[in-house]
Formats: C-alpha cells, structure tokens, sequence
C-alpha cells in the first residue's frame, strides 16, 4: 500500500517510498526516483510546460507508429499515461477507446 506522508522541506526523498510511481503536479509526471524537479513540477508554470513538452513528444511518437487524426491524439493520451513503449505494443486500437 502506498501511503506515504510527502514532504516537500524533505528533499531528495521527501518522505516517500521511492519503490513506487509518484504523480506531481498538474500533469502527474511520474518520477520514479527522487528528483529536484518536485518544487518546479508544483508550479503551474513548470508542470503545465513539462506536461506540454511530453505531450508533443508522445504525439511524435504516435506519428511514428503510423496513426493520424483523432487516432494519433488517442494513441498519444494512452502514451501520456502508459508510455510511448506501452502505446507502440498495443496491438489492438480499441485499447485507445
């Protein structure tokens, strides 16, 4: 069970149990590691811009595998969450749905 106490005057740890995936932020980018990017990702200026920048390199990556239109946007937001390695082993399209 992750039930970590986060604590932001912490760092690097900040109280959490690095063993699992942490979400920061506006976007929940994941670290999986401690990282002195946690201050900046609780801004709204830095998460939204590292959000941004994510979601550009996941649609690149959905361009690659082939998709277009709404199909590429889907397989990008399934990149968003799962990862670009996850979204090229989907075999199924309707995984995007």
């Amino acid at each position: 069970m992750n039930d970590d106490k986060f604590d932001i005057s912490k760092p690097p740890k900040y109280g959490l149990d690095w063993r699992f995936s942490h979400g920061f932020g506006l976007g929940q980018i994941t670290l999986k590691q401690p990282s002195n990017q946690i201050p900046q990702l609780l801004t709204i200026d830095y998460t939204l811009r590292r959000s941004a920048k994510l979601f550009k390199s996941n649609l690149s990556c959905a361009e690659k595998k082939g998709y277009t239109g709404e199909l590429k946007i889907r397989a990008a937001f399934y990149a968003y969450a799962t990862g670009c390695g996850a979204m090229q082993k989907v075999k199924n399209i309707q995984t995007f749905y």
